[in-house]
């Protein structure tokens, strides 16, 4: 039923409350019914809190994958940079050719030079739209350090839960030890007050 498993100074202290139990028989019963519950309240919360930790992983997980998704995007971006400089470089070469072969080279530089125009248009469109991915980047990282510091948080409160119960585990001890010893003396008296 829950992910860890009892110590064993846990198990001995339940076998040492089941034997205490045993020779109060039915005296300490409701005593023995409200630590039962006590405990199976104690560990639902800490089950609960355990499936929000899970939670925040399948979380991690999703924002893992979105930054994939913007991984590739970027790529994408950079292969359509690569192809508009090479757009540039083979209309540069173009130009060239044209300027030193023909008398229509100055029209032909007129529409390279409007290509190449184009094409660092479109860089700066790319360089734009990177630049807003790294926003987007930057605002998943925040994210998942935010996620990051409440699952540590609830790891503290975890560790705090778990001293709790020990604790409690501790004073239910105490209280059958207690009970016991009672039992004992009111037994001894009875024996008394029977002589």
């Amino acid at each position: 039923m829950f992910p860890w498993k009892n110590s064993k100074k846990d198990t001995e202290q339940l076998k040492k409350l089941e034997n205490v139990a045993n020779v109060e028989q039915n005296s300490n019963v409701e005593t023995d019914m409200s630590t039962v519950l006590l405990r199976d309240n104690q560990y639902n919360m800490v089950d609960r809190i355990y499936r929000k930790i899970e939670e925040t992983g399948f979380a991690t997980e999703n924002l893992i994958d979105t930054i994939s998704s913007i991984s590739k995007y970027v790529e994408l971006q950079m292969d359509s940079i690569d192809k508009v400089v090479n757009e540039i470089n083979n209309y540069s070469a173009l130009a060239e050719e044209v300027f030193a072969s023909t008398a229509h080279s100055q029209q032909t530089a007129i529409e390279t030079l409007h290509t190449a125009t184009e094409g660092s248009k479109a860089v700066e469109d790319s360089l734009r739209a990177m630049g807003e991915i790294e926003v987007s980047f930057n605002y998943i990282k925040e994210v998942v350090n935010e996620l990051n510091k409440k699952s540590l948080h609830i790891n503290d409160m975890l560790k705090i839960i778990k001293d709790i119960a020990e604790q409690t585990n501790l004073l239910s001890l105490n209280a059958s030890i207690e009970a016991a010893r009672l039992v004992k003396q009111v037994g001894d008296l009875l024996l008394l007050l029977q002589r």
